[in-house]
């Protein structure tokens, strides 16, 4: 085991000669700190179960300005001691003997950088990570090892990335943005603008989805209905806030100020999408010069869905159960059946 960059990049480091005891191999540790690269310079860094203290003087030696080592065994508090002389490493560092949880829950230290390394068989996880919330600093990034893949739902995090080397695997957490505006006729909603809000909730605290209207069109389906429909497949979440644009009290741009919006989101599924949103890139930062806009590619599956695609199976007799969220879709079938009567 070795420091791979840096300083001391390239020096051997002592391994612990214990059963069970687990370091940070010197493959997933480069790959860690290739994708940190930008963020360690000059960070403060939280070895929470240090063990040999790899990941932490990894950190030393690529410029961290601080690094706490913190672990619950004094043994292997030890082997970090004798890694730390023999790098002659004297300052930058602290070091701390506590149980990880207590001291993520009594720390007042605010870190960029959180890297936790828990036993995997404690599984502590998504404990660890809500605690380690706590005491990240902004736009500051977490980092879990584990061997096991899953989907992580943690108030206040977004799991930006996830890389898997061989057994071990790295979900990287940082705090989620402030709340975005997802904004369109819904003419009606379709699984394509569900699967958007939705990847919106993972990455932004909340989603402020805006029934509009394109005075160019005759709506197929009413403002009732499209409202109606949102509202079924969204209503019950507690981080989705519907609203209708010719029904607010104040101007678009107060109520955007008012839910503390700083995103216009935009779903882009092809060429033309990206061409005839970024137009309105300009427009919308003069509307609303707060507000920053941003691109999300549709997901494969979806990019060939679109309302105007509905509309046009109707036209034409075709099903469209196939296009609409599970939530609305009997509504929606009702809505088009009922026309078709009149």
């Amino acid at each position: 085991m070795r420091i791979i960059g840096g300083t001391y990049g390239g020096r051997v480091l002592t391994e612990f000669e214990i059963i069970g005891v687990r370091p940070t191999s010197d493959m997933v540790r480069e790959s860690l700190f290739n994708i940190l690269r930008d963020k360690i310079d000059g960070a403060r860094f939280l070895d929470l179960f240090c063990g040999t203290g790899a990941v932490g003087i990894e950190a030393v030696s690529r410029g961290a300005s601080h690094v706490i080592f913190n672990d619950n065994s004094s043994k292997s508090l030890e082997c970090l001691n004798k890694n730390l002389t023999s790098l002659k490493i004297t300052d930058g560092f602290s070091v701390s003997l506590r149980d990880g949880l207590a001291f993520l829950q009594s720390t007042t230290e605010k870190f960029d950088i959180i890297y936790l390394d828990p036993p995997y068989s404690a599984e502590l996880g998504e404990t660890a990570i809500s605690y380690a919330l706590n005491c990240l600093a902004p736009n500051g990034v977490i980092i879990y090892e584990t061997d096991k893949i899953k989907e992580f739902n943690i108030d206040g995090l977004f799991n930006f990335d996830t890389r898997k080397y061989g057994r071990n695997v790295l979900y990287f957490f940082e705090r989620k943005k402030s709340p975005c505006v997802f904004a369109g006729t819904f003419d009606p909603i379709t699984k394509g603008h569900e699967n958007l809000i939705k990847r919106c909730l993972n990455e932004y605290e909340k989603v402020v989805v805006t029934l509009g209207e394109n005075y160019g069109k005759t709506p197929f389906f009413d403002r009732k209905e499209r409202l109606e429909f949102l509202k079924l497949v969204f209503g019950d979440d507690k981080d989705v806030i519907i609203a209708d644009y010719l029904e607010l009290k104040d101007t678009y741009a107060e109520f955007l100020n008012r839910n503390g919006v700083r995103y216009f989101v935009r779903g882009i599924r092809n060429d033309l999408d990206a061409v005839y949103e970024t137009a309105s890139v300009s427009k919308n930062k003069e509307l609303y010069p707060n507000v920053e806009t941003v691109f999300i590619k549709a997901d494969k599956k979806y990019k060939k869905i679109s309302s105007s695609t509905v509309r046009e199976y109707v036209r034409q007799g075709k099903n469209v159960a196939p296009f609409i969220p599970n939530k609305c879709k009997d509504q929606v079938i009702n809505a088009i059946n009922n026309k078709k009567l009149n």
